[in-house]
């Protein structure tokens, strides 16, 4: 009955949920119930799934169930609908209180109270049913149970191990609603299609996918819609084969508006709500993957006996994993280099231990508090599970542990590793040393395309071309949205520079962008970068009597280890290599950054240094001669102060003064539009 308290919490605080909504289901991410301490919590900052405490909710009532305030007839009414609101809201959590002390009577008014004020609210009148169920009243149970079916709601599964339906189960009445699973699903996914049909028109793709259990309300054109469901429905079956076991028993919605639309969602790109199963992503690629992740969790979850939602860690975990990682030819799972281990460095050096344990018995509100550290603190324990080949039978295990015997995940872990969790985040810690972040951003010289590009919902929209540049040749026009380079498809900044960073200036590769509703093909020859064209993500020149080693380290305790070495560099011509731990540098003892920093600047380009370092048991002695930075200009360039006009010789009076050099000026744009980002 322990869990089926927690059943009964989350259902109740689903429709505390729904209450509390002012607007329809499609128009907002759910918001947090101030009154309940357990229901659903998001915040503008986290592109995550809502998660509860105790048991999911799978129980939603029709779309229209609830109206939009602002589309009733004047503010008078628009007011008192939402005082409404809030009266449901409060006989929510009365009712919840009523049917943990089981006081079934009274329970009943209040039920029969939220009836009168939402109507068409499937799940009152499931929960009536409950009640009905309860005191014994079988036949009024069933006059609900089966109007709470035609109002939408399509909790099978749940309507099946509800201890409060108990008294229902053995009937034939019961037998013939869960035999209409299908049906009942169907017409929900058909409600669902004509109320999505009604608010966004005819504006967007609207669309049911049976086969997959799949709604689609897009403004996007039929092509990209085509090869988004095929990219979904290929995640999902690769996903139900590595990690997951069950699949949709619901339809989820999957809705991508427009960039700027009514959708309130605040700076997310995205959300998944499991209690509607509504999926709202602002782009497609890594948002989308990363929602995506969160319905095949939430389904997962969902199949489990009773066992509750798994905590907000875990969920966010396997999502942020999820949202950069590909499936190789034999359908396993390869995380790709994730730019969040940028977020996650500098808390690991403010919080030398505990971490692992930190994450682990976070609540959703706290987790939320600070999502760049949690977030990726929580993506690169999954990827350090994976990395030992241990992720998939960490979750199987877990969630036949959760909650009764490992509420955090931490027994799970011990028990897979077979150590305590404090020497597996010294190992995880270490492991992380070597991980690399994705570049983000191309410098002097390198491959250049000559155009900036904004966010659009299927590719890079392009504000800016420079003239003459490779991307002017090529065709490209302001208003374009770039979606295909090199025969990969891009979606976003870090898609382009991916591809841009695994060519060479010089290379011709092919283009795919979109004017308007046609697609275009053509070709593109990758240019060198200027030094002179300005980007604010770019670093300026590193200068040029500056000796620079080439290689990037991490202290863990007191070791301080190479985690990067720069081909052709001079820790690379010196024999350095990843994980080695460095210990003398210059003549001087090291064990932080800073004390390589500290002795380098006394050195100058030319000079020959000592290096000690440890690989394995062995020390090793070496001589590195000091480099100038390969982006350095050849000579000391001083672009503000042209260089004097030389004096002509004093034999020569007639002669002309050589004309001074000048500052080279940037290429011209073929339009003047605010840039946000370059390549």
């Amino acid at each position: 009955m322990k869990w089926m308290n927690s059943f009964r919490r989350g259902l109740l605080l689903t429709a505390l949920l729904l209450c509390m909504l002012s607007v329809s289901l499609f128009a907002a991410p759910p918001k947090a119930a101030k009154t309940a301490k357990d229901a659903p919590k998001k915040t503008p900052t986290a592109p995550a799934a809502p998660v509860a405490k105790g048991r999911p909710e799978v129980t939603p009532p029709p779309i229209s169930g609830i109206p939009a305030p602002d589309d009733l007839v004047g503010r008078a009414d628009a007011r008192k609908a939402r005082v409404a609101e809030l009266l449901e809201g409060k006989l929510v959590v009365k009712l919840m209180g009523l049917f943990e002390d089981k006081k079934y009577d009274e329970a009943k008014t209040v039920a029969m109270q939220l009836i009168r004020l939402s109507p068409k609210n499937g799940t009152h009148w499931y929960n009536l049913a409950c009640i009905y169920s309860r005191l014994d009243k079988a036949p009024s149970a069933f006059k609900c149970l089966r109007r709470a079916v035609d109002l939408g709601y399509d909790g099978i599964r749940h309507m099946e191990r509800d201890e409060d339906l108990r008294s229902l189960r053995d009937t034939k009445e019961f037998s013939e609603i869960v035999s209409m699973r299908d049906e009942i699903h169907r017409k929900r996914a058909e409600r669902i299609e004509a109320d999505l049909r009604k608010k966004y028109g005819e504006d967007y793709l609207i669309e049911v996918d049976h086969e997959n259990k799949l709604v689609f309300a897009t403004n996007i054109d039929r092509q990209t819609l085509d090869a988004l469901k095929s990219q979904l429905t290929q995640r999902a079956q690769m996903m139900w084969k590595v990690m997951f076991r069950n699949r949709f028993e619901r339809y989820v919605t999957v809705i991508i508006p427009k960039t700027k639309s009514s959708e309130d969602m605040g700076d997310i790109g995205g959300y998944y709500n499991p209690s509607t199963s509504v999926l709202v992503a602002r782009q497609l690629g890594m948002v989308m993957r990363h929602e995506f992740t969160h319905a095949l969790h939430f389904a997962d979850i969902e199949g489990r006996e009773g066992k509750g939602m798994h905590p907000i860690w875990v969920a966010e975990g396997l999502a942020t994993l999820c949202e950069g990682s590909t499936f190789d030819a034999k359908g396993k799972l390869v995380p790709g280099n994730s730019e969040r281990l940028h977020h996650l460095r500098p808390y690991l050096k403010r919080y030398k231990s505990g971490v692992l344990l930190k994450i682990m018995k976070l609540s959703h509100g706290d987790f939320m508090r600070s999502p760049g550290f949690h977030y990726s603190a929580s993506r690169f324990m999954m990827a350090y599970l994976h990395h030992h080949g241990k992720l998939r039978e960490w979750y199987d295990t877990f969630r036949t542990a959760y909650p009764d015997e490992d509420k955090t995940g931490q027994k799970t872990w011990e028990k897979v590793f077979g150590k305590p969790i404090e020497t597996i985040e010294v190992e995880w810690r270490t492991w992380l040393i070597l991980q690399h972040a994705p570049k983000m951003t191309i410098g002097a010289n390198g491959p250049f395309m000559g155009l900036g590009t904004d966010q659009e919902v299927d590719g890079l929209k392009i504000t800016r071309v420079v003239s003459e540049s490779s991307a002017a040749k090529a065709g490209l026009r302001v208003g374009d949205v770039l979606v295909g380079l090199a025969g990969q498809t891009i979606y976003d900044q870090m898609d382009m520079t991916a591809v841009l960073l695994a060519h060479e200036v010089g290379d011709t590769i092919a283009i795919r962008f979109r004017r308007g509703k046609k697609y275009n093909d053509g070709k593109l020859t990758l240019m060198a970068r200027p030094a002179s064209y300005s980007d604010p993500r770019v670093p300026p020149h590193p200068a040029a009597d500056k000796p620079y080693v080439g290689l990037a380290t991490d202290s863990v305790g007191n070791k301080l280890t190479i985690t990067r070495v720069v081909p052709k560099s001079s820790a690379a011509k010196a024999g350095l290599k990843v994980g080695d731990v460095l210990v003398r540098f210059g003549g001087k003892a090291v064990s932080t950054t800073a004390e390589v920093k500290a002795a380098l600047a006394k050195h100058k380009v030319g000079e020959t240094i000592a290096v000690s370092y440890r690989r394995g048991k062995e020390t090793i002695n070496a001589k590195m001669k000091l480099l100038a930075h390969p982006d350095a200009p050849k000579r000391k360039l001083k672009p503000d102060k042209p260089t004097a006009t030389p004096k002509p010789p004093a034999a020569k009076p007639a002669m002309r003064p050589v004309n001074p050099p000048t500052k080279p000026k940037p290429p011209a744009e073929v339009k003047a539009e605010p840039v946000l980002e370059h390549v």
